[in-house]
């Protein structure tokens, strides 16, 4: 499960502070009801790298990878993607994706060199309804 320690290190990595974002993020995490991986990687006692991952039929889906900015592209991505992917292969995953935003280089050259390849692109839409 997702301890109160990952939840609140993953708010805070990725500067959540809207009440109402945090309990929709808080729900959302406690309603998954697959097999689940949460790292949390600490230097003296705080999170610099949180990711997660859950792990259905065979595949296992990497998310959730933020890494605090200061420390980004030192590798602790890298160290956490390694180690969920490696606990996921112990727990009968054959297949990871992910999702990533395309601008994000950094990610995308994390990813792809973990080997994980483009498959397609999608966007979000949306309509205004406030005129």
């Amino acid at each position: 499960d997702a301890t109160e320690e990952w939840f609140n290190s993953y708010i805070s990595l990725e500067k959540m502070t809207d009440n109402d974002n945090i309990m929709t993020a808080r729900k959302i995490f406690s309603n998954v009801k697959e097999p689940a991986i949460y790292c949390r990687l600490l230097n003296d006692n705080n999170a610099i790298a949180v990711a997660s991952a859950v792990i259905e039929s065979g595949y296992v889906l990497l998310q959730n990878v933020v890494v605090n900015q200061e420390a980004r592209g030192l590798g602790y991505g890298r160290l956490l993607c390694q180690s969920i992917l490696n606990a996921a292969l112990t727990k009968g995953a054959k297949i990871a994706y992910l999702q990533v935003v395309q601008d994000n280089a950094i990610a995308m050259n994390l990813y792809k060199s973990l080997g994980f390849k483009k498959s397609y692109t999608y966007w979000y839409r949306g309509k205004n309804v406030l005129k």
